[in-house]
């Protein structure tokens, strides 16, 4: 069962991005950086990525696997 997916809230998600190194380079739709490979996610970089509806691509950066939830 190694398919399984993995549901979270967003906030969960961006807690689960903090702190992680980013593994490639993120742009926002402007093609503005959100962060740099190698570079650590940090409550910056969150803060663009949510700004920017960038946070599944962040998370995908981060090595993060999960899909949020709809939170009504």
């Amino acid at each position: 069962m190694d398919n399984e997916e993995i549901i979270c809230t967003k906030e969960e998600k961006v807690n689960m991005c903090r702190g992680r190194t980013a593994m490639r380079d993120v742009y926002d739709d402007m093609g503005n950086l959100v962060v740099a490979r190698g570079d650590e996610i940090t409550d910056n970089v969150l803060h663009h990525a949510l700004l920017e509806d960038e946070l599944d691509e962040l998370a995908t950066a981060a090595g993060v696997e999960c899909r949020v939830i709809n939170e009504s």
